[in-house]
């Protein structure tokens, strides 16, 4: 169905076209999983989907920063043509700040494993990036190194993550 809609639905409602990709990626397939594999749904799948949830779709969010005008002409209506680079700089900051925070609250309460905690090996870096975003965001020649910053972020939180969730 998320692939069906997408453009001629999700691509033109902000708040759709901002979790759509990360819903997609995360929720949809580790919750999936987890019905396949285990039938049925848990706490700790539904935790687990989270911090790629966050990250996914805040990578997808600054990425469209750059192709904003191409976007407008096609007919799409994304969180940046609709609220602008800055607020959505904004948007991105919390979506990171949340995948970590996920991180930990769910480590925290028990629902994953201490070794998940791993992944937040990736905050440092998360922080650089949303006073970097947040900085350059109208400054499209400063912004786009971020963007390839962003992509190595994610990829190490989340292989950490994701090998923190394999040891119990």
């Amino acid at each position: 169905m998320l692939v069906a809609t997408y453009t001629p639905i999700v691509t033109r409602r902000p708040l759709l076209c901002l979790l759509a990709p990360g819903s997609g990626f995360a929720p949809v397939m580790v919750l999936g999983t987890s019905f396949a594999l285990g039938g049925g749904y848990s706490w700790a799948a539904l935790a687990a989907s989270l911090p790629p949830l966050f990250l996914v779709s805040g990578l997808l969010l600054i990425n469209q920063f750059p192709d904003i005008d191409a976007d407008r002409r096609i007919g799409r209506r994304n969180l940046p043509i609709a609220m602008g680079r800055r607020r959505s700089a904004v948007a991105f900051d919390v979506l990171v700040f949340a995948a970590f925070l996920s991180m930990a609250a769910a480590a925290a309460i028990g629902l994953l494993s201490p070794w998940s905690l791993l992944g937040l090996t990736g905050l440092p870096v998360g922080a650089f990036l949303a006073q970097r975003v947040y900085l350059y965001a109208d400054d499209l020649p400063r912004l786009v190194p971020s963007l390839g910053i962003n992509v190595a972020m994610i990829h190490a939180s989340l292989l950490l993550f994701g090998l923190g969730l394999l040891w119990r």
